[in-house]
């Protein structure tokens, strides 16, 4: 065992122990050799790099006597060839200096890591290791002597941070649920990581750390999900799935925190998971706590009211208003509106954050006064009035606050659609689908109609091959995953006459009805240009 001074050894393991918590994305893990330009004169230095992925391990039997009939150096035991995932290079100007430096060598792809007899090899727990115990995927912490020329590093310290492979008590945010099954009554969640923070608490304390690799890799993933859920993958590269069991004894909130039950958790909704993760590379978690951020409960017992749909279709250049009341009996006036900042849902695929431009939140205000008593203005209605001018996904969160501070919140969902200068009044748009009950085995077939009610007939000019869509809701959209690259067209309707587009929607294909109990879905139809219209299914289970 070669010389390390508890100085040097004690820096390494406490700077460890902070880098491998740093937040950041897994790094492709690509091979290839050492680019020439970011070479080097051939000094070596001492270096510590935080986790490194293995991605190949060569023992002392498959190094010795290679293709050109060499062997191995006297003391060689292993070679590991590692690749960045989060974290930097730090250096130091001795085995025994404890004051960080940066490193004369950028960060490559892929590093050979060579293990001596001499190094010294730990666990998480810094406790010895076996060679033989770190495989290909775990994660480690390496200093040692690099070749600044090669990036070849001679080991003095491997720390295997999945070894032992114990329970992990870990937090993700912002995981998007995919899947939701009740088999067998065990309760599990199918999520995708989006860009949310992950944490793992170790000693009391809570430190941020790489996000786990999940179960499936992307490609694997979005080829079994198909649909919309594919579709929206594609936008995250780092995705990956977890399994998350909810056991009865977990906790399940809103995101007021206030209490919920596990089975109101949906498909397309955003959740915080705390609990314990089996292994890193397994990315299977028992839940402790789930928070579901999409969820969005009164804190004082009473709820707001909305009058039509829970999706309004709005179009652009058309004044619109929505209403909205006060529900329940628990409440006290007087009431403050406003759309809440701090609460905004995770947006739908395509969703923009925020009312769409042209529309703003109208009330009735609170007069502050010194007379008693004070003449008040009615606040238990608000509404969302304008003309849109942007055509687009919304999503924003409508809050009322009664006068001992308790809110209530209502998410909204709001899509403005474009008018092309058409003369679209005295066309209405209805959708009506093939059955009101399915199994979710079941393809759901859907027209949606344009019917001229004037007595001349009319022309629409469409912005391009889109001329209709439709949404089931919650979690699918056929407009966000369709590809509108054709030229203008257009379709005249005769007086009294109807033009009608039809669609068919496979329901185990798509995220909106991995259904474990009867749902609820809103079918909306979507005349671009023109205008949309609603309707109800409900979907059971398959036999």
């Amino acid at each position: 065992m070669s010389p390390f001074s508890k100085k040097a050894s004690a820096a390494l393991i406490s700077s460890a122990v902070l880098l491998a918590s740093l937040p950041g994305a897994v790094f492709g893990q690509t091979t290839g050799s050492i680019p020439a330009e970011i070479t080097s004169q051939g000094k070596k230095e001492y270096v510590q790099i935080p986790n490194l992925t293995v991605n190949r391990v060569d023992h002392l039997a498959t190094i010795q006597g290679g293709p050109d009939g060499s062997f191995a150096p006297s003391g060689l035991q292993a070679i590991l060839t590692v690749s960045p995932t989060v974290g930097t290079c730090t250096r130091f100007a001795t085995e025994t200096s404890a004051a960080p430096l940066a490193c004369s060598r950028i960060m490559v792809p892929e590093y050979q890591v060579r293990v001596m007899y001499n190094t010294k090899i730990m666990d998480r727990a810094r406790k010895a290791l076996a060679l033989g115990e770190i495989e290909v995927g775990d994660r480690i912490n390496v200093f040692g002597l690099m070749d600044v020329a090669s990036g070849q590093i001679d080991a003095r310290v491997v720390r295997d941070l999945d070894k032992p492979a114990a329970g992990m008590t870990v937090q993700l945010e912002d995981l998007q649920v995919i899947g939701v099954s009740d088999a067998s009554g065990q309760f599990v969640i199918t999520a995708s990581r989006t860009a949310g923070p992950c944490y793992e608490y170790v000693g009391g304390g809570r430190l941020a750390f790489p996000c786990p690799e999940g179960t499936q890799p992307l490609e694997t993933v979005r080829s079994s999900l198909r649909g919309e859920q594919a579709s929206a993958l594609r936008f995250y590269d780092d995705s990956r799935v977890y399994q998350i069991t909810v056991p009865a004894s977990a906790k399940v909130v809103d995101a007021n925190r206030q209490p919920l039950n596990r089975k109101e958790i949906a498909i397309g909704d955003t959740i915080n998971v705390y609990g314990t993760m089996k292994s890193r590379k397994a990315a299977e978690v028992t839940a402790q706590v789930v928070r579901d951020m999409t969820r969005l409960a009164s804190e004082g017992g009473f709820v707001i009211k909305s009058t039509g749909v829970s999706s309004p279709i709005l179009t652009v250049g058309k004044a619109a208003s929505m209403s909205f009341g006060v529900g329940g009996t628990s409440s006290v006036a007087p009431y403050t509106w406003a759309i809440a900042k701090n609460r905004v849902i995770y947006p739908p695929l395509g969703a923009t954050r925020g009312l769409p431009p042209g529309m703003e939140l109208v009330t009735a205000g609170v007069i502050n006064c010194i007379t008693t008593p004070c003449p008040q203005a009615d606040t238990s209605s608000a509404s969302i009035s304008g003309t849109p001018t942007m055509a687009g996904r919304y999503v924003a969160t409508l809050q009322v606050t009664d006068a001992k501070g308790r809110s209530a919140y209502l998410p909204l969902l709001i899509t403005v659609s474009e008018t092309q200068g058409n003369d679209t009044d005295g066309i209405e748009v209805s959708v009506k689908t093939d059955r009101r009950t399915y199994r979710s085995s079941d393809t759901m077939k859907i027209t949606v109609t344009a019917t001229n009610e004037t007595k001349e007939a009319k022309t629409i000019v469409f912005p391009n091959s889109c001329q209709a869509s439709y949404d089931v809701l919650p979690g699918f959209s056929l407009r966000s995953v369709q590809l509108c690259m054709m030229a203008l067209t257009s379709v005249t309707i005769d007086a009294g006459g109807k033009k009608s587009w039809t669609f068919e929607h496979d329901i185990d294909a798509h995220a909106s009805a991995d259904v474990a109990t009867a749902q609820r879905f809103e079918v909306v139809g979507h005349v671009e240009g023109v205008g949309s219209a609603s309707t109800y299914v409900s979907v059971r289970p398959a036999l």
